[in-house]
């Protein structure tokens, strides 16, 4: 468990049930979602065979400046508390934070351009002083089966994978990397060879699922 992190992790539960499990099995359905969400949340320290895939090579973002970024907030990372403190130091009404959060953990906004209902001043202010995530997309891997792979590469340089399966009776499980690297040190798995590095952020945690999601949708999933 991440400290502080539970507002923000219940959001990830809840958006990985919702958009990446479209059928949860039948005697889950009514308990909590953190329960429901175990069913499409699945953390693996290895990925599927490459096999028969294709790869999608991306380059990196041309308007990313690591140096910006830092300086930036990233809100997936605020609480509904410190999210309502960030928009009134921007000299916004107090319901712009509710309106914002809708956009990020609801509708699952790609950009601030997105979110038609904010002031076109608010949005300049977020271009200037937030970001929507920090995760660059390196590497998608696609096989014959439906399966995708993402190597995503991170702020601080490092790489983590994130694996999305599909299954016939409809549901699509997203395996979310939780830390760079692992210390078990399995002689089978690359990922252990690695050795720990570090715990992820729960925004980086958090990012993994909304990525997925957004890229499921843009499938018409």
């Amino acid at each position: 468990m991440i400290a502080g992190g539970g507002t923000l992790m219940l959001r990830a539960s809840r958006l990985m049930c919702a958009v990446l499990s479209a059928a949860p099995p039948r005697h889950l359905v009514g308990t909590p979602r953190m329960a429901r969400s175990l069913v499409s949340l699945s953390l693996l320290p290895d990925a599927p065979s490459s096999r028969g895939s294709s790869i999608s090579r991306v380059p990196p973002a041309l308007d990313v400046d690591p140096a910006a970024r830092e300086k930036k907030t990233n809100l997936y990372g605020l609480s509904d508390d410190e999210l309502a403190a960030f928009v009134a130091d921007l000299g916004q009404p107090k319901y712009r934070g509710k309106q914002l959060a809708e956009w990020l953990f609801s509708k699952g906004a790609a950009s601030f351009d997105d979110m038609l209902n904010l002031p076109a001043t608010f949005r300049a202010q977020l271009h200037e002083r937030a970001t929507l995530g920090s995760l660059e997309t390196s590497v998608v891997q696609t096989s014959k089966d439906g399966t995708r792979k993402y190597l995503w590469r991170l702020a601080d340089g490092r790489e983590i994978e994130t694996v999305m399966m599909p299954y016939e009776d409809g549901r699509r499980t997203a395996c979310i990397s939780s830390q760079v690297g692992c210390a078990m040190g399995c002689t089978f798995c690359a990922t252990g060879q690695m050795g720990f590095t570090r715990d992820l952020t729960r925004e980086e945690i958090f990012e993994q699922a909304m990525r997925v999601a957004r890229d499921l949708k843009a499938q018409g999933e």
